[in-house]
């Protein structure tokens, strides 16, 4: 720095200097002032997203930080964004890769944005309600996951999903249909259809009799679905639109052959069922008369039985016993003075009743003595 003008050392400035006057010092003054570098700021991969600014022009020594995507350089900011999504895919700002947090030098600072599959929701539905399951309700994939399906299995990337069938019950047996998948591979939310189905099950109602030989039957057995309808009118079994017919044998001596009824364990089919067709053996009726050979010699109490084949006709002395179903007395008039009346016996053809029978009560007189 020179003496200021009018000092005693140094004359005034004469315009081209100044004039030495006498003994002065004379001192050279400095200053300093500090660098500028650059801050340059690019992306990691250009078109994934855009910074405010691509770079900052700043002193040595100039402070750098980073507040999610908001880049300080001194006063200066610079705020990255991430690209707008596409189809299939969006974007995202990560971080900021800074060399140093304060300017020592020229530096670049990268924004790092990254890019990802879009995620798109699959849902599962099973249809119709009731007839089955599926064992996940919904799962997130990427866009462009595949899926594929191999029996009651689909699988969407990762994920494997199951469909499974309701348990049968008595009247059904459910199962798997297949798979509605609207496309192979996700390029957006989808819903995808277990479809099942169910069929009505079959049971076998059969026929028997309860004594083989006293009858037929027209059929033995019956296929038909849980809930048809069991009944019986008369000899006709009805099982749905089906029919059996029941018919008692031929009869044979003694012996007449019929249908009594149906013992039917249910009216409506919910099972494997017998259904029995209940015959019975009848004794053919007969008549057993019963008369006086002399009727002017005695009389018989009852002249009249019906029974069955095979009752038993036996005597003891004035009676005849007809099975359990009654007895007839042989009685000889009173004698007179002119005649005696006794009774002789009875003619009894057989011992069994085998067909209508007239049974005589033996009498017979002699002159009084």
């Amino acid at each position: 720095m020179f003496p200021a003008p009018g000092s005693r050392a140094i004359a005034a400035d004469t315009g081209s200097g100044y004039v030495v006057t006498g003994d002065a010092t004379i001192t050279a003054s400095f200053g300093t002032a500090p660098k500028d570098y650059t801050v340059t700021v690019v992306k990691n991969v250009a078109r994934y997203g855009t910074v405010s600014r691509t770079s900052f022009t700043v002193p040595y020594g100039t402070e750098i930080s980073a507040d999610g995507s908001v880049l300080t350089v001194g006063d200066g900011k610079c705020v990255a964004k991430a690209k707008a999504p596409i189809t299939g895919y969006v974007y995202s700002f990560k971080s900021w890769t800074i060399p140093s947090n304060v300017v020592t030098g020229d530096m670049t600072v990268k924004a790092n944005f990254a890019r990802s599959a879009s995620q798109h929701t699959i849902t599962f539905v099973a249809d119709p309600e009731g007839y089955g399951s599926v064992d996940c309700g919904s799962v997130k994939v990427p866009y462009g996951t595949a899926v594929s399906t191999d029996g009651a299995v689909l699988t969407a990337g990762k994920f494997a999903v199951t469909a499974t069938p309701a348990e049968s019950d008595a009247e059904s047996d459910f199962f798997f249909v297949g798979w509605t998948v609207p496309a192979d591979t996700v390029t957006e939310d989808m819903v995808v259809t277990a479809s099942f189905g169910k069929e009505t099950k079959e049971y076998t109602v059969t026929v028997v009799k309860n004594v083989a030989r006293y009858g037929s039957i027209s059929r033995t057995s019956f296929t038909v679905a849980y809930g048809t309808p069991v009944s019986a009118d008369g000899n006709v079994l009805t099982v749905g639109d089906e029919q059996c017919f029941a018919k008692g044998r031929a009869p044979l001596t003694g012996y007449t052959y019929g249908l009594k009824g149906w013992s039917i364990p249910s009216g409506t089919v919910t099972g494997d069922m017998t259904v029995t067709a209940n015959f019975a053996r009848y004794a053919r009726i007969y008549e057993v008369t019963v008369v006086s050979d002399a009727k002017d010699c005695g009389t018989v109490s009852q002249t009249k039985f019906t029974v069955p084949y095979g009752t038993a006709l036996t005597a003891e002395g004035d009676t005849l016993t007809v099975g359990k179903y009654g007895a007839s007395v042989a009685t000889a008039f009173e004698s007179s003075a002119r005649w005696t009346y006794s009774f002789d016996g009875w003619d009894i053809p057989t011992g069994k009743v085998s067909g209508d029978v007239t049974v005589t009560a033996l009498f017979s007189k002699a002159p009084t003595q």
